[in-house]
């Protein structure tokens, strides 16, 4: 049975969902219908969103190669790093 929502649209659950149904309402009510509470609603899930969208992380780069057999990648934080590729047995 078909839905109101418009198809491909994903609904994102928990705080996603509710600022959706804010910003929604609040633009329907506020900035078409003229509310200034709905407008103000509006305005600042709208600001939340930018200012999250602008704060996030974006990952780069910054080396890549491909290891052949035998070769081995050491990845460090210069600090001096112990070469040694397996602890030695005190047995023997």
């Amino acid at each position: 049975m078909p839905s109101g929502r418009a198809k491909g649209r994903k609904v994102k659950a928990g705080e996603g969902r509710a600022l959706g149904l804010l910003r929604r309402t609040g633009f329907r009510k506020g900035v078409l219908g003229g509310s200034r509470g709905w407008t103000a609603a509006f305005v600042g899930v709208w600001g939340y969103r930018q200012l999250k969208r602008l704060a996030k992380r974006e990952e780069e780069v910054v080396f890549r190669s491909e290891l052949k057999p035998g070769e081995r990648l050491v990845i460090a934080n210069g600090r001096a790093a112990i070469d040694r590729q397996f602890p030695r047995s005190t047995k023997e």
